[in-house]
């Protein structure tokens, strides 16, 4: 049984906590930059966010982890798989932090979460009851994927997302 996928007004949460760590990222790959902190796994804290994400799993909410690429590609992911826009506001997550490397950054242990709002508040108790840190990012819905970091959002139309995440795809495919 699969949980219903992310839905207009859904609130979007992440479990666990960023840290600057994009040493190693396919973020740093891509701008071709060597150096940064790797990531580093607790796994006290890697085993409470994943008991936490299973719970969640098991009452129908949607979660997707947030390994390669980050949060930024998590909920792009997201998005385009399931046809919807959403709005998420970086500062949620951390006001010390850049907004690309919240954004990248490859920290172990967080999911993000697609919560119902019939379900919201059975969702924070969960994690407040396993002590499971926990950020409100946004919400899905809308024509755009549309992220912000103080007074700057950047904002990519759905589809022309898509067509950009699909052709580079079979790019890679056929050429490598």
């Amino acid at each position: 049984h699969r949980p219903p996928p992310p839905a207009n007004n859904d609130t979007i949460l992440v479990i666990g906590d960023t840290h600057n760590e994009c040493g190693g990222s396919i973020y740093h790959d891509v701008i071709r930059y060597e150096g940064g902190y790797s990531p580093r796994l607790g796994i006290r804290t890697s085993m409470r966010n994943m008991e936490a994400a299973r719970m969640l799993a098991g009452h129908d909410i949607f979660i997707h982890d947030c390994a390669r690429g980050g949060l930024g590609m998590a909920v792009i992911r997201m998005c385009l798989e399931h046809d919807i826009g959403c709005r998420i506001d970086l500062k949620q997550i951390s006001d010390t932090i850049p907004s690309h490397t919240t954004l990248f950054s490859e920290s172990y242990s967080r999911y993000v979460v697609s919560v119902p709002q019939d379900k919201l508040n059975h969702t924070l108790d969960t994690l407040r009851g396993t002590e499971t840190p926990y950020h409100m990012i946004g919400s899905f819905g809308s024509d755009t994927i549309a992220f912000s970091y103080n007074d700057y959002t950047y904002e990519m139309d759905r589809q022309k997302a898509y067509k950009i995440w699909s052709e580079s795809l079979e790019s890679m495919i056929l050429h490598g």
